[in-house]
């Protein structure tokens, strides 16, 4: 039996639902997404049998890192009813016979990665419906059995099919330095079991290419070092440059309190964080033991603070922001007040913007130590063309005044092709003669059948083709795209193209009159007296789809749409004649329109 019991609150109430549980028979399974909630659940449920004078019951935790002895109680016999609160553990691998009722909160912890800080991270997230049906069936294995769920019906609805496999939600990175440890070097052909995106594959070769893990796609004596600390790669470099520049006990520290650092956390000065790294959390003091490797770690200098901070730029270089610009250029601001003009972020939140909640500031000089000459070749948006640049930079961003410089043919190409490439359908169909291509081309895939090739345009190949030597937008626009990408495709498909979807079609007067592929079905709109004689109508994509033929006036002014021709020559154009021949005398408007001579032309009637 399955029953919804929605939460009214932000917080998650188990009482009611454990009141229901408890009419029954049976041990309790309680599903909660973590080991905190299940500590926090445990006090209260044990509060509430207390004051309810329920004496017959066991109140016990279940969790992997829990220390066996106590998860043995869960499996041993007695004579007491049991509440266990679990996480998703007692889901699938563990057989409870005496559970009889299920409380889903219908939460989990999965681990993420963060894109602010390039590191997973446990998130609490709705479960799938493939999860929920699971713990449902842990209640009853040996008779019926009653899952009470902390959500509404109409959100069961609503929960995706399955959980996201994690090789598409976690860092690579860790997984990538193993590979090449192992003589891969070829990532992207690897025989993954799942292949992950191609971004995530992306993101973590160039991490680790960034920290020196990896050179030419083969692991460094770095990347080696790197991999002997049971830590992800980004957290294990802030500890090797840590030890190379003589304060180990900081890279311990910060290592473990980034490992466990929380979102609601606000830090906004160097002394605040080195008084929270000398303080650390219980777990977080045994993760930093482990990797300092003694017990004792010395607490951090505030007299060492600019060592320290010089650690956290070396390591943390794609987190330092300048003018409210973070490394790449991507925009970021405070959660409440102004930026510094120079700090490292050390927690934030991407959503539609990046929004910073941690940070340190940092002073021009302590940038000014890793900064260098360079020139910088870029899109600027609001001048609308190719800039080039030069001046001291820190990564991609400039530290002081900057001078102009032109830039070269190879140059402009480069800072080009990625703008139009973002949205090339859009940009280059302001070439009008290209969009009328495009939409030949769309129509032409429309129709062909699965086993039929379809045109692809290879837009990359055209945009690289179009840029050269350009430095504004409007000079790629105006270029000859369709010549272009024609010289791009196989000769065979372009014959394709024309056979199915021609640019233009000859009517019996000989003129060739272009069609217009912008209406579905595309529109071919001729003058009356072009067509006498054509008695049935075009047809295109090898006549499966007739043509609109949009029937104008001498005048060019639209006077009747058909699909049909001769339906028009035999039922209405006596009723277009009546009216309009007083109104075009000059033009021929004979009584036998099927067998009458087109004319491209108006003519004076003989009199």
């Amino acid at each position: 039996e399955k029953r919804y019991l929605p939460q009214t609150g932000r917080d998650l109430d188990l009482i009611p639902s454990l009141k229901q549980a408890l009419e029954s028979d049976g041990d309790i399974l309680i599903f909660l997404p973590g080991s905190f909630e299940i500590e926090r659940a445990c006090d209260q449920i044990f509060q509430f049998l207390r004051d309810s004078g329920e004496k017959n019951f066991e109140v016990l935790p279940l969790y992997a890192s829990l220390p066996e002895v106590k998860q043995k109680r869960v499996f041993e016999s007695g004579h007491k009813r049991k509440v266990i609160c679990s996480t998703n553990i007692a889901e699938t691998s563990l057989t409870l016979p005496n559970v009889k009722v299920v409380i889903d909160s219908g939460l989990t912890k999965v681990m993420r990665m963060d894109p602010q800080l390039g590191l997973d991270r446990l998130e609490t997230l709705r479960i799938s419906r493939a999860s929920s049906d699971q713990r449902a069936g842990r209640a009853g294995r040996v008779s019926a059995g009653i899952c009470i769920r902390l959500w509404s019906e109409a959100e069961q609805s609503s929960l995706r099919h399955f959980e996201t496999p994690e090789i598409h939600r976690v860092s690579l990175s860790r997984a990538l330095l193993l590979l090449s440890e192992f003589g891969v070097s070829n990532f992207d052909e690897f025989s993954w079991f799942e292949k992950p995106k191609s971004s995530m594959l992306d993101y973590a070769k160039t991490e680790l290419m960034r920290l020196g893990f990896l050179e030419k796609f083969s692991i460094t004596a770095l990347g080696k070092r790197a991999l002997l600390l049971p830590l992800e790669p980004k957290i294990g470099a802030i500890v090797l440059s840590s030890q190379k520049n003589g304060h180990p006990e900081f890279g311990a520290r910060f290592a473990a309190y980034l490992e466990n650092i929380s979102p609601r956390e606000v830090i906004r000065d160097e002394e605040r964080l080195f008084q929270r790294l000398n303080r650390l959390m219980p777990v977080e003091a045994r993760a930093a033991e482990q990797i300092f490797g003694r017990r004792e770690i010395p607490l951090l200098d505030f007299g060492g603070s600019e060592a320290y901070i010089d650690t956290l730029i070396e390591s943390f270089r794609e987190k330092v922001t300048i003018q409210g610009k973070m490394v790449g250029r991507r925009r970021v601001k405070a959660k409440d007040g102004p930026l510094p003009e120079f700090c490292l972020i050390l927690s934030a939140l991407e959503k539609t913007e990046i929004i910073a909640n941690s940070w340190i500031p940092l002073t021009k000089a302590s940038l000014l130590k890793f900064a260098q000459k360079k020139r910088r070749v870029y899109w600027d948006e609001e001048l609308k063309r190719v800039k080039g640049v030069e001046g001291l930079f820190f990564e991609d961003l400039e530290l002081g005044t900057l001078t102009d410089v032109p830039a070269s043919r190879e140059e402009a190409s480069r800072a080009l092709v990625p703008v139009i490439l973002n949205d090339a359908s859009t940009l280059l169909s302001r070439n009008d003669a290209f969009s009328a291509w495009l939409r030949r081309v769309e129509f032409f895939n429309r129709h062909r059948s699965a086993e039929e090739p379809k045109i692809e345009i290879p837009w990359r190949d055209l945009i690289e083709s179009c840029v050269d030597g350009k430095t504004r937008l409007e000079e790629v626009i105006a270029g000859p795209l369709i010549q272009i990408v024609e010289g791009l495709l196989s000769s065979k498909l372009l014959h394709e193209l024309d056979e199915w979807a021609p640019a233009k079609i000859s009517v019996p007067t000989g003129n060739s009159i272009a069609v217009d592929y912008d209406s579905d079905p595309p529109r071919l709109a001729v003058r009356l007296q072009e067509i006498f004689g054509w008695l049935d109508t075009p047809k295109l994509a090898r006549g499966r789809v007739p043509l609109i033929m949009e029937l104008l006036s001498p005048g060019f002014k639209p006077i009747q749409v058909t699909k049909d021709l001769r339906s028009f020559w035999e039922n209405t154009y006596f009723e277009v004649k009546k009216e309009l021949k007083s109104r075009y005398p000059k033009h021929s408007w004979p009584e036998d329109p099927l067998n009458a001579k087109p004319e491209a032309k108006g003519r004076r009637r003989p009199s």
